[in-house]
């Protein structure tokens, strides 16, 4: 039910978009993503990422995130984080934002098919740069919901039977706490899809085809961005030593 209702959400959002002005955009990512269980229920992550605008002629943000999970249940997991991202304008810094979050993950692994359903509560602190002006700060409060879908494809090579090759689709809404007249509540929606090639057990190389449109400052006015992500997740597990000794 929670899937439908963003999926319903998603469409009513494309449907008044494109009944409204836009600007349209191409954008390319970086990220690495690190993972290290540290017992059956205790987890930390580290990540980091660079993003390019304009087929890589221009730098359009930087981030860098860490976080700490705890299971709750076995395909529950409770969990927060910290990042620091900065945006560029004219291949300068214009934007300094820290992100302090909280997350509530549902990650369900099968046989041939992972589902995950993520939300995110996000403090998002922000310190504008404008020339010949004073830093202006800023405070927004930001909701994330989010659920995926990775489908077993098939082992490309034979001499190696780690490898496998997979479909990612996925779904993000975004959605800010009105607190104040000039934070509009919706902030922006993702629509992804890509390939996942499952390296082995520790490593992941995937490329997603990210759709993504937002609501930008002037009103009725949205921007449609076309981003291509590629990312490479390392996974280590240190609770395999807890369960031997």
């Amino acid at each position: 039910m929670r899937n439908l209702i963003v999926i319903v959400l998603s469409f009513c959002f494309g449907a008044k978009l494109f009944s409204q002005n836009f600007t349209s955009s191409n954008q390319q990512w970086i990220h690495y993503y690190s993972q290290m269980d540290l017992s059956t229920k205790d987890r930390i992550g580290f990540d980091g990422g660079y993003r390019w605008k304009d087929a890589c002629s221009e730098p359009a943000l930087f981030l860098i995130r860490g976080s700490y999970w705890r299971k709750l249940k076995p395909n529950l997991s409770l969990g927060v984080g910290i990042a620091h991202t900065g945006s560029f304008s004219n291949r300068d810094i214009n934007t300094l934002e820290l992100r302090p979050y909280q997350e509530l993950l549902y990650l369900k692994k099968k046989e041939k098919l992972t589902v995950q359903i993520r939300y995110r509560l996000e403090e998002r602190l922000f310190s504008d740069f404008h020339e010949a002006t004073a830093n202006t700060n800023r405070f927004v409060l930001r909701n994330r919901f989010a659920f995926s879908y990775t489908f077993f494809i098939m082992k490309p090579f034979k001499k190696f039977e780690n490898t496998s090759l997979h479909f990612f689709v996925g779904e993000e809404l975004f959605m800010n706490l009105k607190l104040n007249s000039e934070t509009n509540w919706f902030d922006q929606n993702r629509m992804m899809a890509g390939p996942v090639l499952k390296l082995n057990q520790k490593l992941t190389l995937q490329f997603v085809y990210n759709f993504q449109f937002a609501s930008a400052v002037e009103v009725n006015t949205f921007r449609l961005t076309h981003v291509y992500w590629l990312s490479l997740r390392h996974s280590l597990d240190f609770s395999k030593k807890e369960t031997t000794e």
